[in-house]
């Protein structure tokens, strides 16, 4: 019988979240009292209003395709938060809406970068970054950052994995597993090496509302907003249990090529949510 699976799925390393995730609930399902904190998901349900609004949505018939870039309206409304938040000078225009963070970083990975290419990104890391950058054709850099030095990001270790193919840095700030905030002289080490050897940023921002202290420095989008020469460009997320919604800010170069995907008419709900608070 022929063969149909492709050589870079078969090349794909199975999730060790989504292992422990299955393991954990078999374990449960056998009567083990077990506390299961593989998945990054809360331990509380969708909130009402969530699943009220979107039942009344449904119910009024807004379930069918919207524009590819996303709501014209979520999208003004996170311009306005970046604008606000942020003080980034974004445009509606130059915003993806899409079904989650992890699809807003592989559509844009896969605009970004093809065979030949490396990308570099921080470990501890994300256990997707890897798998969907080897997916584009490239291949995955990762940077050993160490638990005794407090997971310190340091310019010389960053130029230490440069080659002349290197085309992007992932940055996880809050950091995924770790949970580190990176600070402003790491963030202007990052944005200095992207700047002296033209890569592109892509600025995993997903945590930024759940650190104890907001602190500002803590986030590329600091320098994105004081800087006009790093190519940053910025993926977000608005998480809700069992609904999601990415967002991706791009550089002005990528903006037209980062139309690709739509919001998905199941999350429409939630997008029309997040308009009324």
């Amino acid at each position: 019988m022929r063969d149909f699976i492709s050589q870079r799925v078969k090349d794909l390393q199975p999730s060790a979240t989504v292992r422990l995730m299955s393991l954990a609930k078999q374990m449960k399902e056998e009567g083990q009292d077990i506390i299961n904190l593989a998945g990054g998901e809360p331990d509380f349900k969708t909130p009402s209003p969530i699943i009220e609004r979107a039942y009344t949505d449904m119910k009024a018939g807004f379930t069918s395709y919207i524009q590819s870039q996303g709501l014209p309206e979520l999208r003004r409304k996170l311009a306005q938060k970046l604008q606000t938040e942020n003080h980034i000078d974004a445009v509606p225009e130059g915003i993806l809406v899409t079904a989650s963070t992890k699809l807003a970083l592989f559509i844009g990975l896969f605009t970004c970068l093809q065979a030949g290419d490396e990308a570099l990104y921080f470990e501890p890391a994300y256990v997707s970054y890897k798998p969907i950058i080897e997916l584009t054709g490239a291949k995955a850099i990762g940077i050993p950052l160490s638990y005794e030095d407090n997971y310190q990001i340091r310019k010389g270790d960053i130029e230490r994995f440069i080659t002349p193919q290197t085309k992007a840095i992932i940055l996880c700030s809050p950091n995924n597993p770790t949970g580190r905030v990176c600070q402003a002289d790491e963030l202007k080490a990052i944005a200095e090496v992207a700047c002296e050897r033209d890569l592109l940023i892509f600025s995993d921002e997903i945590y930024e509302r759940i650190m104890r202290i907001r602190r500002r420095e803590g986030k590329m989008t600091k320098w994105a907003a004081s800087s006009t020469d790093a190519n940053i460009a910025l993926s977000r997320g608005l998480p809700a249990m069992a609904f999601g919604v990415g967002h991706e800010k791009g550089v002005h170069t990528l903006d037209e090529e980062l139309d690709l995907s739509s919001l998905a008419p199941g999350l429409k709900q939630l997008a029309s949510f997040i308009l009324d608070i």
